[in-house]
């Protein structure tokens, strides 16, 4: 194929390069975001937490797959006006999703904010972020949650209470983890902004 030195037809390949590049850009950038929000959030998210230097083995498979779908229930539900909103509502009854289905699945449940304005932040982000979180990250949220429990009653059986649905202390610790993650994702959004300026 022989290309044109017609500046016109130059000017239109560019832009139709620059609009296929455009198109695939939402879901990079979103990915992008969504990987720059867990390293952020990572930084934050163990400040504060284990200030008694325990030392936790790391959860076992199953046990970390429901931490990671109970944080993003938590996550993706408003614990303002009340409503739970649940992705993943049969971990509850035992039904476990497939490992790598998990992120997927938020990106399926956050689609329409995705494709409405092509930019991934806010809460869905913050429940992308949680669901790709590492392991220790994870035991240690899992700990937070337990002593937390025992420490407004120390007869409970915190470890249950901890797994249950809409538990009011576990979401106020999610709201936490919500609130940092937010601020990490507004942060990194103003620098792209501040880099073109």
């Amino acid at each position: 194929m022989a290309v044109s030195k017609n500046p016109k037809e130059q000017a239109k390949r560019r832009q139709q390069k620059a609009a296929r590049q455009k198109a695939k850009r939402g879901s990079r950038l979103a990915a992008f975001r969504a990987s720059q929000a867990l390293k952020a959030a990572k930084r934050l998210k163990v400040r504060g937490l284990l200030q008694d230097g325990v030392n936790l083995p790391p959860l076992g498979e199953e046990e970390y797959l429901f931490w990671l779908c109970h944080g993003a229930n938590f996550l993706a539900s408003d614990s303002e006006q009340g409503i739970w909103s649940p992705i993943f509502e049969g971990i509850y009854e035992g039904n476990m999703p497939e490992p790598e289905s998990i992120a997927s699945k938020v990106m399926d449940t956050y689609q329409a904010e995705l494709e409405g304005e092509g930019t991934f932040g806010g809460v869905p982000r913050a429940v992308l972020a949680w669901t790709v979180t590492d392991r220790n990250v994870i035991t240690i949220y899992r700990h937070e949650a337990i002593r937390r429990l025992k420490e407004k009653d120390p007869e409970c059986d915190a470890e249950a209470l901890a797994r249950t649905p809409y538990n009011p202390t576990v979401w106020a610790m999610m709201d936490k983890v919500k609130a940092r993650s937010l601020a990490a994702g507004a942060e990194m959004d103003k620098e792209p902004a501040e880099a073109t300026s």
